[in-house]
């Protein structure tokens, strides 16, 4: 567990370190606080390694002052802390830039993976030893850049593989929401559209319907009338009715003439091919 809080922290000051200017000053008590939890994470208590500086040294005296308060406390549950006060900070203080918002995202998740483990007892306490890195300034100014070189140590760094499969397993399952989710939208999209086309070829197909039966009810009128009209010739024809014979013979002249145009013009389509095909094999 305390591998897995090392390189947490070691992530969390390396996050940090890459936000640099885009994070302004907490409040002074916030500052101090995470001084205090840095100091104690790294070193252990401050009895018996600096002696509280006097009051002509009022900074140096407020910095001991801050790391004394957390004095007792064991190394891993000062970068508990730290983590947790450091995440706080960074959300309200941290600048709404896609970069720092993806950074801090990326702290808050890995924090998530360990956070709620609980500690073992052979975990280092406050006067153990453990591997310090060299003290930043964490009162996010511009000595924020100086961040410890033993945050990015192979002894910590070497759970950096853990961290990038848990950030990409992360991403990838992001990446894999959104693919359902597009997918899902798609789908109802296609549906609606099958909805509508079937709509409308139901009103094409109703339209359509109505038009040829309305054409069959007026052939089934016509063929009732010629019907009629055909007896009512016939009735006249035989009778001896001037008209209706005059009407044959009409009808039968115009019959003549149809079909003497149409033998005409078939001959002249059959003389015209015949020229055509001559033609081809003179010119072969």
């Amino acid at each position: 567990m305390g591998d897995s809080i090392d390189r947490v922290f070691a992530h969390a000051l390396n996050t940090v370190k890459r936000i640099g200017s885009n994070l302004s000053r907490p409040q002074i008590q916030d500052r101090l606080l995470l001084y205090g939890l840095y100091k104690q994470a790294t070193e252990g208590n401050v009895t018996g390694i600096l002696d509280r500086p006097d009051s002509s040294d009022l900074t140096a005296q407020t910095k001991w002052d801050s790391w004394h308060s957390q004095e007792g406390i064991s190394k891993t549950e000062a970068k508990r802390r730290y983590i947790t006060l450091l995440i706080d900070n960074m959300a309200k203080y941290a600048k709404a830039t896609p970069e720092a918002r993806q950074l801090i995202e990326e702290l808050e998740f890995v924090w998530d993976q360990v956070k709620h483990v609980p500690s073992s007892p052979v975990e280092s306490h406050a006067g153990g030893s453990s591997p310090t890195p060299s003290q930043p300034s964490f009162l996010f100014s511009s000595a924020l850049s100086a961040v410890p070189a033993r945050a990015m140590d192979p002894s910590i760094s070497a759970g950096a593989t853990d961290i990038t499969a848990a950030l990409w397993k992360r991403d990838f399952e992001k990446a894999l929401e959104r693919l359902n989710t597009e997918v899902a939208a798609l789908r109802e999209i296609m549906d609606s559209k099958k909805k509508k086309s079937s709509r409308a070829r139901g009103v094409i197909g109703g339209l359509f319907g109505v038009v040829c039966s309305f054409f069959m009810f007026l052939f089934k009128h016509a063929l009732v009338d010629a019907f009629v009209l055909l007896c009512i010739w016939a009735y006249m024809w035989r009778k001896g009715n001037f008209r209706a014979q005059l009407l044959a013979r009409v009808i039968e002249d115009g019959l003549r003439r149809y079909l003497g145009r149409a033998r005409y013009r078939l001959r002249q389509a059959s003389r015209s091919v015949q020229s055509r095909r001559s033609n081809s094999v003179y010119s072969h």
